[in-house]
């Protein structure tokens, strides 16, 4: 009786509702999940959403994988066809989240943009979680504007440069993560020795 009436309250609920466990699967969602993504409710909880590595990792740079857990039956179209359709209802709400952002508290974001900037200029002490989270608010700031979208393929390289695996290759040997992380943040630091400087005056020009 209480999951009937708890699903009564959310289904009567116009937001989005639903509960991703651990591994990133979708146990449970309301009657909006369905009309905005159009499917049938059987074929919503067959995604999950996972980190950068798969299950049980996190997203770390705001890098998610989106898998589909139910096959059988399905022809290749029809997965495709499915999985095309979440991504493109996730792009939808990640553009409409950004607008709000700006239109909320503009400086805010636009700080956060800034300070990722100063901090991948400057450091000397880099994890790889954090770099890879630096990285992806410097490629917030291409999307929004404030650097050229020529900068785009740098920060697409140097996400994968300032993995561990990759540095100990670079650097042809095996190190503790103390030691990565230093080599980690020289690197970057030399990339963004010439990196293009942030230009925040679109905010400005958006609004006269």
């Amino acid at each position: 009786a209480s999951e009937a009436q708890l699903r009564l309250i959310t289904d009567s609920v116009p937001a989005l509702i639903g509960y991703v466990n651990r591994e990133g699967r979708l146990l449970f969602h309301n009657r909006a999940f369905e009309r905005w993504f159009g499917r049938a409710p059987e074929t919503i909880n067959a995604d999950s959403l996972r980190g950068l590595f798969g299950e049980g990792s996190d997203a770390s740079g705001s890098i998610f994988q989106i898998s589909n857990q139910t096959t059988l039956g399905e022809s290749e179209d029809e997965i495709i066809k499915r999985l095309t359709s979440v991504l493109q209802s996730i792009i939808e709400h990640e553009l409409n989240a950004r607008e709000k952002l700006l239109e909320a508290d503009a400086g805010k974001l636009l700080d956060k943009v800034g300070r990722a900037y100063g901090i991948l200029q400057n450091s000397h002490l880099l994890s790889s979680s954090e770099a890879m989270n630096l990285l992806s608010l410097i490629r917030l700031g291409i999307d929004l504007g404030a650097f050229p979208d020529a900068q785009r393929s740098i920060i697409d390289r140097l996400f994968i440069e300032a993995q561990p695996g990759h540095l100990q290759h670079v650097q042809k040997g095996e190190f503790e993560p103390g030691q990565r992380d230093v080599l980690r943040a020289a690197r970057l630091r030399s990339e963004f020795a010439n990196f293009v400087r942030p230009d925040f005056n679109f905010t400005h020009t958006e609004k006269n």
